[in-house]
C-alpha cells in the first residue's frame, strides 16, 4: 500500500514490523516502509523514531548541510562520448574501454 501527502510523527519498529503514525492519530503497520523526507524535516526532529536512533546517526544527520540545488542542462553539437547503444549496453560497452577513458568518461 502507498500512501503520500500524510504527516508522519512517528514510526515505531518491532516483533519483525513497522507501525507509523500520522498527524491524524491513524497507525499503519507493515513489513518494512519507505520514508522520504526534507533533510530539513529529519534533522528538525518533527519525527520521532522507536528505538530512538543510534548516536552516530543522529550525528550524522546533523552533519549534512542543506542547501540549494541546482540543474544544469548542456547541449553540445559534437559528440565527445562514444556511441553506445542501448541502455544495456552501456554498462558492458563501457567496462570494454580502458582505465583512463572510462575515468575521463564519467567525469565529464
Amino acid at each position: 500500500m502507498v500512501r503520500e501527502i500524510l504527516r508522519v510523527t512517528n514510526i515505531s519498529c518491532g516483533c519483525n514490523k513497522v507501525m507509523v503514525t500520522v498527524e491524524d492519530g491513524s497507525n499503519f503497520i507493515a513489513d518494512a516502509v519507505i520514508i522520504t523526507m526534507p533533510l530539513g524535516i529529519l534533522k528538525a526532529n518533527f519525527i520521532e523514531f522507536e528505538p530512538k536512533l543510534l548516536d552516530r546517526k543522529v550525528t550524522a544527520i546533523s552533519d549534512l548541510g542543506v542547501g540549494n540545488e541546482n540543474k544544469i542542462a548542456l547541449r553540445f553539437n559534437n559528440v565527445s562520448y562514444p556511441c553506445l547503444y542501448g541502455s544495456r549496453a552501456f554498462v558492458y560497452d563501457l567496462e570494454k574501454l580502458s582505465d583512463e577513458f572510462a575515468a575521463n568518461f564519467v567525469m565529464l
